[in-house]
């Protein structure tokens, strides 16, 4: 596992999204994540420290495990795979590793408010190397659904079924 810090966050117009640059602390390697822009709003917040008058999710989160005599260890951002990047936060509990599945960009929040370093993988500095990187990269909302097909009776028919069931008892929430 490497050592990366944030080198940027920058505004990406092709993609109309940002990227959020990590560098490697021992050479030049940079890796290139694409997020959106509430993610890159919430990175600088807590890459600046800005402290914001209520506690934010991240904030809840980092409380719930500390509250719960956990510690937060370090973030990994470990896989990619068909232009998405995969990380995990990996918690202790007293002799216990607890590796939970995060966003790279949620995941890295939490690092920087909780002061937990952010690991990459091997992996990641292999395909880093690949051309045209954020490219491949997209936002869940981007992938071509049209692919799919749907059997619409079928999804009419359970709808209708759902429904009437809810009537029949009584719940309408």
């Amino acid at each position: 596992m490497h050592l990366v810090e944030i080198h940027k966050i920058e505004y990406h117009p092709e993609s109309k999204g940002y990227i959020l640059v990590l560098k490697k602390t021992e050479g030049n390697i940079k890796i290139p994540i694409l997020i959106g822009s509430n993610e890159a709003q919430s990175l600088s917040l807590a890459y600046e420290d800005i402290r914001l008058p209520r506690p934010s999710t991240y904030d809840l989160i980092i409380n719930l495990i500390q509250n719960l005599d956990a510690e937060l260890k370090h973030v990994t951002i470990n896989k990619y795979d068909k232009g998405t990047f995969f990380s995990n936060i990996v918690i202790k509990k007293s002799t216990i590793k607890i590796d939970i599945d995060a966003r790279p960009s949620d995941a890295i929040a939490i690092a920087l408010k909780a002061l937990i370093p952010i690991y990459v993988s091997n992996n990641i500095l292999k395909i880093k190397k690949y051309k045209d990187l954020i490219k491949k990269q997209h936002f869940s909302e981007q992938i071509d659904h049209s692919k799919n097909t749907y059997n619409e009776k079928e999804i009419m028919s359970n709808l209708i079924e759902a429904m009437n069931k809810a009537v029949k008892e009584e719940n309408y929430e």
